[in-house]
């Protein structure tokens, strides 16, 4: 039997949706109530919905639209994330917007990878047991040009082990490629934080969806349109956090954008909680 189904699966507010198209034309949809503390409930009820009408094995692909991350962070639902950065000279990192607590440690590497001032081992020692003290067990190691070179915060990485084996660790390079220093700083944090529930989410998801007989491709959807794999969310699982209408509020006070010298207003209209924000330079004003 040709895999020619498409099914896509929308989670709301209320409701989750569910539709399966074949060759252009509806072939089912569903509709189940959504559970907010059990998504994956949610996302499964509207499948088996729709699995009711078509086969398994006709399923080309799985698309699914779900707002599990947005959701933990708006609620505060993620352990606290402890950032180490490594600034060098320059702006006071005590004036980033950052989702955690954060220390500071000497080091240098210039914008073209070059080290100008090496770390002190001593100093990041001391600091990681500061940290440790205070009972954190996940820290985010930022450097400022670390996407040009890694060493310091590699370095960093590998004391931080030295001090405590049972820390969750990621390095800031390897959240995003870009030089925007405390976006950087605060993507490593959250995805830090995320990545755990994020796994759990979509292991059992995929393993439903085996039971189930479906062998085919799992992709979410994102606010820009992008539709990459489970597999690659998983390892930046950060990225499907920007869902409407988050999405819209983050993009409006983008750090990347000009600063801004007039008030502006930012909707968001969605069928179940229309959302509005007004902003004057950069920083929401409302609600």
């Amino acid at each position: 039997m040709a895999q020619d189904v498409l099914v896509g699966i929308d989670v709301g507010g209320t409701f989750t949706d569910a539709v399966a198209v074949r060759a252009g034309n509806v072939a089912a949809t569903a509709k189940v109530a959504t559970e907010p503390e059990n998504l994956a409930r949610s996302l499964l009820g509207a499948l088996d919905n729709v699995l009711i009408h078509i086969a398994a094995d006709e399923v080309a692909r799985v698309s699914l639209s779900t707002t599990l991350i947005t959701n933990l962070l708006a609620q505060e639902r993620v352990p606290e994330i402890g950032i180490l950065l490594i600034p060098g000279p320059g702006r006071d990192p005590a004036t980033y917007p950052l989702p955690g607590p954060h220390w500071v440690v000497g080091g240098m590497v210039d914008f073209r990878g070059r080290e100008r001032v090496p770390l002190n081992q001593a100093e990041v020692t001391a600091t990681l047991e500061e940290i440790q003290a205070t009972g954190l067990r996940r820290l985010a190691i930022v450097g400022k040009f670390s996407p040009r070179n890694p060493s310091q915060e590699e370095q960093a990485l590998a004391w931080a082990r030295q001090v405590d084996a049972g820390w969750h660790l990621r390095a800031g390079h390897t959240a995003s490629g870009r030089l925007n220093f405390p976006r950087r700083a605060a993507a490593t944090a959250t995805m830090l934080a995320i990545e755990e529930p994020y796994r759990a989410f979509f292991t059992q998801l995929q393993e439903a969806l085996t039971d189930r007989g479906l062998t085919c491709p799992m992709v979410i959807l994102k606010a820009d349109g992008g539709a990459p794999s489970e597999w690659r969310l998983s390892k930046v699982a950060a990225r499907c956090r920007w869902r409407q209408p988050s999405a819209s509020r983050s993009r409006a006070s983008s750090p990347g954008q000009r600063r801004a010298r007039w008030v502006s207003w930012r909707s968001d209209l969605r069928a179940v909680r229309p959302s509005q924000w007004m902003w004057a330079v950069r920083r929401p004003i409302w609600p």
